[in-house]
């Protein structure tokens, strides 16, 4: 079998070969190897030289490859510099025969047509059409860029090329009011008498015999309501209203920007009737430099154009012009002289008050809850302008539709303040979302006073005062027997009835009862609506003198505003002080008053009234509960009304010190402890973990802050406590003469009598009652205000990444 295979396969195998040989050309047969070794060499030296043609040719290409991507970079930088727009006047074609006759003709002007263009400056070129614009899509009438240098054909403009169309927004009808717009009362008058009335009663202006203005430039930060009130103008007037944009005017062609000013005015005047509202001045009328740069002498010839343009109507006509801008200190004088842009309208960010009402406009075709409260939108939209306004109420619809809900609620506007100050972008930080609420709240981040002010405005008021309530009466009643012991020790002369407050406290109780130690004390709980009065005023007075004032320092800001709030304290607290004071030595009054004064004091006429001073009996207590009620009746007999604010200005002395005192000390105690444990940032100071840490300094400084107060004025205190304390309570009735002591005749007799001690009698109690009740004061104040913060804003103070 094998065999028989290999029989038959010889026969093909040999044909193959013989095939190959017929392939080779007889003269290679007939060559001897050594010619055909020759042969070969030749051969792979034309190959040789071929791939050295190769290489050649490649080079060429790349280098050919590398002209083309220049020439089109340059060609591309050409398009982008500002050229001239032209008009193809007329399209020629050369004759081969101008070439024999002599002609000078460049090679592309033969391969190529030839146009006659007119450009915008009134020049008239003839010159060729190169392969940049295809030449069969020309026709005369077309409009070309051409470069302002070579006046090169580089672009053919579309067909439907129109300035008017491309820079000018063109409203035969605004439909906007003046009611569409919040907060511009005084800016919508001025309109009125600057744009209104000129257009619609000419002639009240020629009866007085002077020009109405030509036009209004209105100016203040973006989102003020600028556009709508041109365009509330052009609908009271029933004018055109033509908006020309700034940054659409400088074109890319020279000479194309003072063409759209041009033809603007030229169709204001056909449409008359009408406004031209030119927003974003500044883009074409910044003050005139020397400049080398083509782009902005074009923006200068527009800015020239408009001057004309100004110059070339009459005040009585029917067109007015209204221009915005953001940035009035840029703009070049000659806009702003009497004669074109004649009135400046400012238009600031909305207050408090125009926030509210815008934000009413925007939702008023809103199905909205009727518990919105506007009043507190506007005071969480603090730094909000108009336009975000708009955008707080759109962004809570969206936020209602979410939760698949009919009716916007007051929680959703909250929520949409957030997101809408989360997009505020120029006011975020790269770092953390914690930085764009210190922002948003307006937080300053060298102080904490418009921390704790953002935290006042978005208190649960109703959750605070009573918490508060509970707090101020749990410390007074605390502390209370001390400030009684106090009184009595400054009170009594040459000390002969207490030798210390030890001794005082003892007595007290042993001869007088434990309800003596709070005799008055009932009188006094008005006393904390003052102190509600006291922290509502810091708190409002601080937000006043660091946001309005601009007073930047914080130990500043806190003394004055402390000594505003303990001013307006002073009017609940004087009464009821001097009611307490005469409660407190009811019991023996001849041991402080001594017998000379005695007679012609306000006490007499408590002992005299038919009560007496034995409480044995249930009958007798009751009697002597309403001791404070019969020492108000006393007082008022004596002296009327004014007898309740004898020595108000003498305690005014004393606690208007005290109180700047303190809030200075307190709040540099506080900033020392925060650099020494390391509270450097407001995340730290509001983070969860580190609240407890935070209160606890917060405590200790106010404790510092209390006993500081003490020690710097404690000279005022110990002289103008008896000044205040006599002046109270020798006072008689008006028929009775009675010589009333100054302060300083008081001090010197105190000192006569007494030497030394007067200054430092109760300093002990007064130590004690000054340090710890500022400690708990200031806890239970930080620890409230951290309970009733809005749960809409918990977040931001307990749970910042």
């Amino acid at each position: 079998m094998s065999e028989n295979k290999s029989s038959s396969q010889d026969p093909e195998q040999k044909m193959d070969v013989d095939n190959d040989d017929d392939e080779i050309a007889p003269e290679i047969l007939e060559m001897s190897a050594e010619q055909i070794r020759e042969r070969t060499m030749l051969l792979d030296n034309e190959v040789r030289i071929m791939r050295s043609e190769i290489q050649r040719i490649n080079h060429s290409v790349q280098t050919l490859k590398e002209k083309v991507k220049e020439n089109n970079e340059r060609v591309k930088v050409n398009k982008q510099l500002p050229y001239l727009v032209s008009n193809v006047i007329e399209l020629l074609d050369l004759e081969d025969q101008q070439e024999d006759e002599g002609a000078n003709v460049d090679l592309d002007a033969r391969k190529t047509k030839c146009a006659v263009i007119k450009t915008s400056t009134r020049a008239t070129y003839f010159l060729p059409v190169i392969g940049l614009v295809d030449t069969a899509e020309l026709k005369p009438g077309d409009l070309v860029g051409v470069n302002k240098d070579s006046y090169l054909v580089l672009e053919k403009l579309p067909p439907e090329y129109d300035s008017r169309v491309k820079a000018m927004e063109v409203d035969e009808r605004p439909t906007e009011t003046y009611t569409d717009i919040g907060g511009c009362d005084s800016q919508i008058k001025e309109l009125i008498e600057a744009i209104v009335l000129p257009m619609t009663k000419k002639e009240i202006f020629a009866n007085i015999g002077i020009l109405p203005p030509k036009g209004v430039l209105m100016y203040g930060p973006p989102g003020t309501g600028k556009t709508m009130l041109a365009r509330a103008v052009a609908a009271q007037t029933k004018s055109a209203f033509l908006k020309l944009a700034g940054p659409q005017l400088v074109q890319m062609f020279i000479g194309d920007g003072a063409k759209l000013v041009r033809d603007a005015f030229a169709l204001a005047k056909e449409k008359a009737p009408a406004i031209i509202f030119i927003d974003e001045l500044d883009a074409i009328g910044t003050k005139r430099f020397n400049s080398e740069k083509a782009g902005d002498r074009e923006v200068q010839r527009t800015m020239l154009e408009l001057l004309n343009q100004l110059d070339g109507f009459q005040p009585n006509d029917d067109v007015k012009v209204i221009a915005a801008t953001n940035r009035v200190d840029v703009l070049d004088p000659a806009l702003l002289r009497s004669g074109r842009l004649d009135r400046k309208i400012e238009l600031p960010a909305p207050n408090e008050k125009a926030r509210a009402r815008i934000l009413q406009l925007h939702a008023r075709k809103m199905n909205v809850s009727k518990e919105v409260n506007y009043d507190e939108l506007a005071r969480c939209t603090d730094d909000f302008n108009g336009a975000q306004c708009k955008a707080v109420c759109v962004e809570s619809g969206m936020i209602a539709l979410r939760r698949d809900a009919t009716i916007v609620e007051h929680e959703d506007f909250m929520d949409a303040i957030l997101e809408v100050q989360a997009k505020k972008k120029t006011m975020l930080t790269a770092s953390s979302s914690s930085q764009f609420y210190d922002e948003r709240t307006g937080r300053d981040s060298q102080n904490n006073q418009k921390l704790h002010i953002i935290e006042w405005q978005h208190m649960d008021l109703y959750k605070f005062y009573p918490l508060a309530f509970i707090a101020s009466s749990t410390v007074r009643a605390l502390f209370y027997p001390l400030n009684l012991v106090k009184s009595r020790l400054q009170l009594q002369r040459q000390n002969n009835v207490y030798n210390g407050m030890r001794h005082a406290f003892s007595t007290v109780y042993k001869k007088e009862g434990f309800s003596a130690l709070y005799r008055g004390f009932w009188i006094t709980l008005p006393q904390i609506g003052a102190s509600f009065i006291y922290s509502t005023i810091y708190e409002k007075a601080r937000s006043v003198l660091h946001l309005k004032a601009n007073i930047e320092s914080p130990l500043l800001v806190s003394a004055l505003a402390g000594g505003i709030a303990s001013v307006s304290a002073q009017f609940i607290f004087v009464p009821t002080d001097v009611i307490s004071q005469h409660m407190m030595i009811y019991n023996n009054p001849k041991q402080f008053l001594g017998s000379s004064l005695n007679k012609a004091a306000i006490i007499n006429l408590l002992s005299t009234d038919g009560h007496t001073k034995n409480i044995g009996s249930i009958r007798n207590y009751f009697a002597s509960s309403l001791l404070g009620l019969r020492v108000a009746r006393a007082v008022h007999k004596a002296d009327g009304i004014t007898g309740f604010y004898r020595g108000f200005f003498s305690s005014l002395l004393l606690y208007l010190p005290h109180s700047m005192c303190f809030w200075s000390a307190y709040y540099t105690w506080l900033g020392f402890f925060k650099q020494k444990f390391g509270f450097t940032s407001k995340e730290e100071e509001y983070s969860f973990e580190r609240f407890h840490s935070l209160l606890v300094l917060q405590s200790i400084s106010g404790a510092l802050g209390g006993l500081q107060q003490l020690f710097v004025l404690i000279n005022t205190d110990f002289s103008s406590k008896p000044t205040i304390y006599f002046k109270r309570i020798f006072f008689t009735l008006k028929q009775i003469l009675v010589h009333r002591t100054g302060y300083l005749e008081t001090i010197k007799r105190l000192y006569s009598e007494e030497g030394k001690n007067v200054f430092t009698k109760g300093l002990a109690p007064r130590m004690i009652n000054n340090g710890l009740q500022s400690f708990c004061v200031i806890t239970g104040y930080e620890a409230i205000k951290r309970l009733c913060v809005l749960p809409e804003y918990k977040n931001y103070f307990f749970e910042i990444d």
